[in-house]
């Protein structure tokens, strides 16, 4: 595996990390109300955490991407 990749590894890491918790609370002996409550949670914060790291992927690359034209002119 190449550094470049590490950055998605770890993204994909974090993902199953969240639907590991998400199948645990499922699976809580809790009343239906608060799992729904908690899973809604732990989504937003999921949804909020890949947003931020793919908006943080992307800023890198768009570096490179003009660092790579600006050697090349």
């Amino acid at each position: 595996m190449s550094d470049r990749d590490g950055g998605w590894t770890l993204l994909t890491f974090m993902a199953g990390i969240v639907v590991g918790a998400a199948m645990a609370l499922m699976l809580a002996p809790a009343p239906g109300e608060e799992t729904r409550k908690k899973l809604k949670e732990v989504a937003e914060k999921a949804g909020e955490y890949a947003a931020k790291k793919a908006k943080e992927k992307l800023e890198e690359k768009t570096v490179e991407v003009e660092e790579e034209q600006e050697e090349e002119a």
